[in-house]
């Protein structure tokens, strides 16, 4: 794979099966539709559960960039690190318990 094809980050959670691809926005891109869809290519063999991620320095900057990033992706910010946002969240609504 070409250094450009990989996303800046990659975890894995054996614990829950989930492979975590993460774009930092201040070095590319964030999670748009196109970049979502090239990196399902490469995954599209992969068992675990894939999570899309873009990273952002402050909430304030994603928030400038909200309107660029998939559905059904994730946005994380460094300044508020125990807290993400998803976009869409028809699999996650229930109550907040």
């Amino acid at each position: 794979m070409e250094h450009g094809t990989l996303p800046d980050i990659v975890g894995y959670s054996r614990e829950k099966n989930l492979l975590f691809l993460i774009e930092a926005y201040h070095s590319s891109n964030p999670m748009n539709n196109e970049r979502v869809n090239s990196l399902k290519q490469l995954v599209e063999d992969c068992e675990a559960s894939v999570v899309y991620v873009t990273a952002f320095l402050t909430k304030a900057e994603g928030l400038k960039h909200l309107k660029e990033i998939a559905w059904e992706t994730e946005v994380w910010f460094a300044n508020e690190p125990n807290h993400m946002m998803h976009l869409n969240g028809h699999k996650f609504l229930e109550v907040h318990k």
